[in-house]
Order: C-alpha cells, then sequence, then structure tokens
C-alpha cells in the first residue's frame, strides 16, 4: 500500500489488519505513532476499532500527493480520474483494461487496490473487482431485520455492488450507492448539477439514489443538508431531534440544565440496537416506541406516569409523552437525580461529570461509562442541532 503526504508534507505508510469477525480496519503509520483511519462499524454507528493482536499487516512505501480528499499526484506523475472517480480504465465492474498494471494505489472508483490481496478497500467493506461483489454483507437493514427494502427484492443481495448499475453510480465506503461528484438524483437516475444563476453557487443537492446491499430507490433523503449520504440511522437520528427540541427546551428550562442534556440523555436510554449489533438509531427502543419511555425507566414510582396498554414492554414504567418522560426522570423521587443535574450544570460541570454523577447515586447499575456515553451523544446532537438549525430545518 503506498504512502500518503498529509499536513506537513510527512511520509504516512499504511498497515493494514484484519480485524474481529468480518470487520476490517486500516492504520497509518508514521513517525509519531499509529492513527487510526477509522470504521463505523459499532451499535449507532460508532468509531469501533479492530483486533490487531488478531492481525496480519503487510507494507510498502511510495509517496502519493491528494487533494480534497482524492489523489492527485503518485510517486511518477499527475493523475486524473474521470467522472466516476476512476484512475485508469476498467470495465463497468472493476476490472482493469487491456491488462492489468501495478496495485498498491487508487485505481476504480477512487478505491485503494490492495497489492497484497487485489481487492478493492471500500472503508467499510471490501470489493472484488470485475465480480460485482462485495466480500461482506452490508450492514443495512430494513423491516425489522430484514435486508434492504421490502418494496424492492433487487436490494435483498446485500453483497452486490451499487444495485447492479455501475455505470451511473458509485458507493465509495461500502454501504450506500451515490450517483458521482457533480451530479444529482432526481428520485431514479443522475443527472448533471445546475450551477444556478451567477455567481454559480446554488449546486442542487445530491441525495443517495440506492441504499441497502442490492439498493433500493430512495426518491428523497430527509434533511438532505444535515445527511448527505443519506444513511437511514441519521435520519432516524434527526427525526428524534426535531420531534422532542421543543418538549426538551421546556424541560431544560424547568431544571436548568442544557437542552443538549435533555435530548442526549434520552437518545443514550432509547437507542436499539438490531439481531446483528447494528444501532437502529434514537427513540427506536421498544418502551420508547410503545409508551413514550424515553429515559429508561423501568416500574416504579415515577412521577407522571400513566397506565399502560396491553401493547407495552412489560418492566418499563408508561407516559403520555416524551415531555412526561423527561420531567419523571428530573423530579422523581425527592428530585434524587435532576438536583444532581440542576447542581453541576449551574457549577460549570462537563456532561460526562454531571452524568456519571447520576449514575453513581442510583440511576445506571453498572455506571462504568455512562458519562461518556452521554457526553458523546452532546456532541452528536450539538452538531446536528447546529446543521437543522442552520438549514431551517429547525427554527433556533
Amino acid at each position: 500500500m503506498s504512502g500518503e503526504v498529509r499536513g506537513g508534507g510527512r511520509e504516512l505508510l499504511p498497515r493494514l489488519y484484519a480485524g474481529a469477525e468480518h470487520h476490517v480496519r486500516r492504520v497509518w503509520e508514521s513517525d509519531e505513532g499509529e492513527r487510526d483511519q477509522g470504521e463505523r462499524a459499532g451499535a449507532g454507528g460508532e468509531l469501533r476499532s479492530g483486533d490487531e493482536s488478531r492481525g496480519v499487516h503487510g507494507r510498502q512505501t511510495g509517496t502519493y500527493y491528494y487533494f480534497g480528499g482524492r489523489m492527485v499526484k503518485n510517486g511518477s506523475a499527475w493523475v486524473y480520474g474521470d467522472r466516476l472517480g476512476s484512475i485508469g480504465k476498467y470495465y463497468p465492474y472493476g476490472q482493469e483494461r487491456p491488462s492489468a498494471t501495478q496495485n498498491g494505489t487508487e485505481k476504480f472508483t477512487g478505491y485503494l487496490r490492495d497489492a497484497e490481496t487485489g481487492l478493492d478497500y471500500a472503508d467499510q467493506r471490501y470489493y472484488q473487482p470485475g465480480m460485482g461483489r462485495f466480500l461482506t454483507a452490508d450492514p443495512y437493514m430494513a423491516n425489522n431485520g430484514g435486508s434492504g427494502e421490502p418494496s424492492d427484492p433487487g436490494s435483498w443481495n446485500r453483497f452486490a455492488y451499487v444495485g447492479g448499475d455501475p455505470v451511473n453510480l458509485t458507493d465509495p465506503d461500502g454501504r450506500f450507492a451515490h450517483c458521482p461528484d457533480g451530479t444529482h438524483s432526481n428520485g431514479s437516475v443522475c443527472l448533471i448539477d445546475d450551477p444556478g444563476p451567477p455567481p454559480f453557487d446554488t449546486i442542487l443537492p445530491k441525495p443517495v439514489v440506492r441504499r441497502g446491499g442490492g439498493g433500493a430507490v430512495a426518491p428523497s433523503v430527509p434533511y438532505q443538508q444535515c445527511n448527505r449520504s443519506g444513511n437511514p440511522i441519521q435520519t432516524t437520528d434527526l427525526q428524534f431531534i426535531i420531534a422532542n427540541y421543543a418538549a426538551a427546551v421546556q424541560v431544560a428550562t424547568t431544571y436548568g440544565v442544557p437542552t443538549d442534556w435533555v435530548l442526549a440523555w434520552a437518545a443514550q436510554e432509547s437507542g436499539s440496537v438490531n439481531s446483528q449489533g447494528y444501532g437502529q438509531g434514537w427513540g427506536t427502543v421498544s418502551q420508547a416506541v410503545n409508551q413514550n419511555n424515553f429515559f429508561g425507566q423501568t416500574t416504579g414510582a415515577w412521577n407522571g406516569a400513566v397506565a399502560c396498554s396491553s401493547s407495552a414492554t412489560a418492566g418499563y414504567a408508561c407516559f403520555s409523552s416524551f415531555a412526561a418522560s423527561a420531567a419523571a426522570a428530573f423530579s422523581s423521587f425527592n428530585g434524587r437525580y435532576g438536583n444532581i443535574l440542576t447542581a453541576d450544570a449551574a457549577a460549570g460541570d462537563s456532561a460526562k461529570q454531571a452524568f456519571q454523577d447520576i449514575a453513581k447515586a442510583g440511576w445506571n447499575p453498572n455506571p462504568t461509562g455512562y458519562g461518556a456515553g452521554v457526553s458523546s451523544a452532546v456532541t452528536s446532537i450539538d452538531s446536528d442541532l447546529e446543521c437543522l438549525k442552520s438549514n431551517g430545518y429547525l427554527k433556533p
């Protein structure tokens, strides 16, 4: 694998580790140690490293130059990608023509073609050039854990490449098929971007055309400016924020805490994972969906709790709304947890410290790392809130 010059011109030497289970990761090794290039493979899409102790690695050296995330010069010459980002000439599914050249560099649609295996590194998965197949299944699940989209049988093949349309689509990270740069989707085909009126600064949004293993058609992506990749989990998270923002503001004002604390606390308690261990987004756990219990309150003397219906998840309290569930979390048991959060907020403590404090006070029977988990959700929510407000999806 070739080296890459980044920030200051130091050469970084890539090493590939085969990670635990079917996941892999790449790290960049430099004179300052190793830096994880990263893989989104954990619940909720968080960064999770592979298992170095179980891996093997190979290494080659060389100097390659990148601009805007794309290689512009290899060790011997300037290079130029075509409309799909490919460097060189290829048959539709990535087989090099007229004959193969040396690997260890970016080739088909900008994928790095691995020198050791001849496979294309697609960030989340490896792709077998020429076959139109990834080597591991697409993690995207729909229809309560089923593959792809129920309405599109073509998406049920979780190993297929861009839904069988490699001439028009690309898949930069092995998860979602995209229209190439400079184009956008009208719901069924990719069209050239309209630069807009002078000064040509109005570029149409470029939503994902297909998603899932084989690629179900997605005519539109909600909140496109805040979800450029069309990730369905991100869509769920954004919908969670929009639906509950006003109630979170009200509760936060009442108890003197930041609004993002309220939303992050609920996100931490209401996110779910499927049978494969992949996150499904905030507000998707059954007790949140069935009984407005967004804070994980088990059956007990919670303020404002209501009688549960037959569809309620056993063992969890029921509430009339997000606001009622949030108020109960702050006020119940003589304000045991709300008082701690209010005091910590007034003292200027971080979200990590504040929520670790309530975990130790009895909120969570396994408090290790609880504050860090909520703090991570705060960071994500702050970024989402900024985007939603700046693009008019949510009133400031």
